[in-house]
């Protein structure tokens, strides 16, 4: 569940900067005002990031501390039978000796619950909070309506030029800077749980600082080559292709589905399954469902 609350609660911020944005723009004309004032509703977003990061961190604490014993069964009479389940799937699935007692079997299993299961939710969770798609979730609703209203203006008479650079810096925007930026916070925000008070506040106040330093570069990096690129046909070029290692930088880092791609293989099918082995175990009898 704390994937949609991460999703829902950026879009919100994404919303509110956006209406930031308008505003500013339209009341104000002040250039780059509108960034400087999105920056508070990104360290609220950091804020955000540091609770959900101990969600997950409370997650791994419970699982170190995981025991069988201490489960609760629906009707406690289940107990001896569920525990003569675990004790046979170990030593039938999991090589445990043929004559381990059931203690010995229920420590077993409580090991690799630890080993196993911390590492199945590690990969399932992911690196980041949200994964790229998640990010595009936020990121395309706040700079698409720009890039969107470039095509509008494009179609009234705008230079194919200004319209071209105009595109490639939204894109970017959406497709590279917001989900490494979104993806930075995220990791920042994981470090130093233990830190209480005013040494937490300390320690994320000079995190989001030093982020600033990046994101600053990124975007007026963008916005000077997009004004050469207005002014030139080489600096067009220089600009396309910038935005285009950007992306697909982005898309490398971010995406795990390049990762997993390369890990898969073909299936060891020598080796039963869990489910194979418990079905050939009750057929046998000699665990009971």
């Amino acid at each position: 569940t704390m994937v949609p609350q991460v999703v829902v609660f950026g879009l919100l911020l994404s919303y509110l900067a956006t209406l930031v944005f308008i505003g500013l723009q339209v009341f104000t004309g002040i250039e780059f005002l509108d960034l400087y004032a999105t920056l508070l509703i990104a360290y609220a977003y950091f804020l955000a990031s540091r609770s959900w990061a101990r969600s997950r961190a409370a997650i791994y604490t419970s699982l170190e501390a995981f025991s069988s014993r201490a489960c609760t069964c629906f009707d406690e009479a289940d107990r001896p039978i569920i525990y003569n389940n675990i004790a046979e799937l170990m030593k039938q699935v999991h090589g445990l000796a043929a004559d381990s007692s059931e203690e010995v079997a229920l420590d077993a299993f409580d090991d690799m619950v630890k080993l196993e299961l911390a590492k199945a939710l590690s990969k399932s969770l992911g690196t980041y909070s949200l994964r790229y798609c998640h990010t595009l979730m936020i990121s395309v609703p706040a700079f698409m309506p720009f890039c969107l209203d470039e095509i509008a203006g494009f179609a009234h008479g705008m230079s194919t030029k200004y319209f071209a650079n105009s595109v490639f810096l939204w894109v970017t925007l959406c497709f590279a800077i917001t989900p490494a930026v979104l993806a930075s916070i995220d990791s920042i925000a994981r470090r130093f749980l233990h830190l209480k008070g005013w040494r937490e506040q300390l320690w994320l106040m000079l995190s989001f600082a030093l982020l600033l330093v990046p994101m600053f570069g990124a975007f007026y990096g963008l916005y000077s080559l997009r004004l050469w690129g207005e002014a030139s046909d080489t600096g067009t070029v220089v600009f396309a292709s910038t935005c285009t290692v950007l992306c697909c930088f982005a898309f490398s880092w971010l995406d795990p589905t390049l990762s997993r791609i390369s890990r898969c293989g073909p299936k060891d099918n020598s080796t039963a399954t869990a489910e194979e082995v418990g079905s050939e175990l009750e057929d046998k009898g000699e665990i009971y469902v």
